[in-house]
């Protein structure tokens, strides 16, 4: 860790990493990164500490080195409590004089200090049965049946255990340093050992994930039961349960919602609902999808098309048209309410009153010279492999390269190019050194607090080619852990190529949808992108000269409304872009 003025003078935490292979990391790494996250954390979001919380913190940090490094190791584990006889992790002069001076301070529990409840969890099978057996009792059963069995057959059984005070306190500074959903540290060891190398930008005081404590509270309690898991029988107590919480309803700033009670509520209950729908009746969801779509303020959200089809099934007809013209938008998102809405005018015997969905016709057949085996295709001396590779090699023959895309290419495109909008320094958006994409990438304000980056990048796409400013981005991010962003897949010679062919207009058109969306854009983009080359007759028409865009279509695949989308999007544009529908020679 080191600190640094950012450049309005604010003194904040750094990262730098060491950049070693895993073989250099020092045993006592666990330590290391625990400290540096703790600390993190305690810089962005230590207001949200009690006097209590933050003590037990302090007094860890001053702890003896291997007293410090033996709770990280502790708190680290997945399965808790810890078993001594199992825990003999490297690096320690003294480990029963660290776990001695942990439990004298009171960060850990041992042996019949730990509960019985907790001390079974820790017992082997064998254990348990044990137990079962010396108190009459059945052995038979999974170990649950056996846990449950003896759950109040307290016994002395010399078993030593560990059980580590405090955990959730520190993963939630953990989560904290690193400004994200879970306390794993393995992007942090990834980044250490040069796997993934992060981007480097300041820590910034004082922003956080929440505005006060309360918000903290109700986030963590949300998630914690957005992941639980009710009996079926439950399921619609629990969902009634869920809609009646207060975080649901808490109306927030977009870029707030990442870490908001209500977004894992949301997402708890559209789980829990679509569950519900293989069981209960459709006129039995109605109004708790109802519910549950009027806290969610996005029409074209997947709840709202949901609710559509529900209302559809409990013959509320005229309700799911309406839910369906207000999802109509000029989005990825937008077409699948057109076509659910058309479908549905059109058994009532209405007006259809919802656009067409674009017809796209199959611009050329293509047979293969390879055999197929289901949806694999084998190649002379390989194993099976994609329809697409099958394709591309094919096409390769025929001194046509051509680039495997779909969205990773895209996804990675569009960061590059619009690397400063990406890394702007805007406040609250890259408040942690691990982050890989602004926090509120995704969301309306995405866009609206970034108008200027966005508007002054455009001009740049004029005034310079935009292979100019990839190859800039390439150079000053290469290697950096950065969402959507694949380094190896592809040479960055032929993404200039690709996005200097395109032209302006087309490209803007292509990556525009990712400002707004991020990754509901990143559906549906064309196979393969066949760079400029030589003009040739394929599938009995000649195949253009020109970059173009190819949507591969094997013997009973259909195009989802994505690709649909995307294709007519293309086309719109002036690009090529081209269904190809491909068979194998043999029929």
């Amino acid at each position: 860790m080191r600190t640094e003025p950012d450049r309005h003078g604010v003194i904040g935490l750094s990262y730098s990493a060491h950049m070693g292979d895993l073989d250099q990391l020092p045993a006592e790494y666990p330590l290391t990164f625990t400290r540096e996250a703790v600390e993190r954390g305690l810089h962005i979001e230590g207001h949200l500490l009690t006097a209590g919380e933050e003590r037990t913190l302090r007094r860890w940090l001053s702890l003896p080195d291997e007293a410090a490094h033996a709770y990280a190791r502790v708190i680290a584990r997945e399965r808790q409590p810890v078993r001594i006889d199992g825990f003999s992790p490297p690096g320690f002069e003294d480990l029963n004089a660290a776990l001695d001076t942990l439990e004298a301070e009171g960060f850990v529990d041992r042996g019949d200090a730990v509960p019985w409840s907790l001390q079974i969890k820790a017992m082997r099978v064998g254990e348990l049965k044990t137990i079962c057996a010396a108190r009459g009792l059945s052995t038979r059963g999974r170990q649950l049946d056996l846990q449950e069995r003896i759950a109040d057959q307290r016994a002395h059984t010399g078993l030593d255990v560990l059980a580590p005070r405090h955990r959730g306190l520190f993963q939630r500074l953990i989560r904290a340093g690193n400004q994200s959903h879970s306390s794993d540290l393995t992007k942090v060891i990834l980044a250490e050992i040069g796997v993934r190398r992060p981007a480097i930008y300041p820590v910034r005081p004082g922003i956080g994930r929440w505005k006060n404590r309360s918000a903290m509270r109700a986030y963590e309690s949300a998630a914690r039961w957005r992941f639980s898991t009710p009996l079926s029988g439950d399921l619609l107590a629990d969902i009634d349960a869920g809609l009646k919480r207060d975080g649901l309803r808490v109306t927030l700033e977009s870029h707030q919602m990442r870490f908001s009670a209500g977004r894992q509520i949301a997402e708890g209950l559209a789980v829990r609902l679509r569950k519900a729908e293989g069981t209960y009746e459709a006129s039995q969801l109605v109004e708790r999808y109802r519910k549950l779509a009027a806290a969610v303020p996005d029409s074209t959200h997947d709840v709202s098309y949901r609710l559509a089809l529900v209302l559809e099934r409990a013959g509320l007809v005229e309700d799911a048209k309406q839910i369906c013209r207000l999802g109509l938008c000029d989005t990825i998102d937008g077409i699948r309410f057109a076509r659910t809405g058309r479908r549905i005018a059109r058994s009532t015997g209405g007006s259809e009153d919802f656009p067409e969905v674009t017809k796209l016709s199959v611009d050329r057949t293509v047979e293969l010279p390879h055999a197929r085996s289901g949806r694999a295709w084998t190649l002379e001396g390989e194993k099976a492999v994609s329809i697409e590779r099958a394709v591309a090699d094919w096409l390769s023959v025929h001194g046509r390269k051509t680039i495997r895309s779909e969205n990773d290419l895209w996804t990675t495109l569009f960061v590059l190019l619009y690397e400063p909008v990406f890394f702007a320094d805007i406040p609250g958006s890259w408040p942690a050194p691990f982050l890989a994409r602004p926090t509120d990438l995704g969301l309306p304000s995405f866009v609206e607090r970034r108008r200027n980056q966005i508007d002054f990048r455009h001009k740049e796409f004029e005034t310079k080619e935009p292979g100019t400013l990839l190859t800039q981005a390439w150079n000053a991010r290469f290697g950096q852990r950065i969402s959507g962003v694949h380094w190896n897949r592809w040479h960055l010679n032929d993404l200039v190529n690709i996005v200097n062919t395109l032209g302006v207009v087309a490209l803007r058109a292509v990556l525009e949808p990712f400002l707004h969306q991020w990754r509901r854009a990143a559906r549906g983009l064309p196979d393969l992108v066949l760079l400029p080359g030589q003009s040739q007759p394929i599938g009995g028409t000649e195949l253009s000269c020109d970059l173009t865009f190819v949507e591969v279509k094997g013997p009973g695949d259909s195009i989802r409304d994505a690709q649909r989308w995307w294709l007519a999007v293309l086309r719109d544009a002036g690009s090529r872009a081209e269904v190809w529908r491909v068979n194998p020679a043999q029929g």
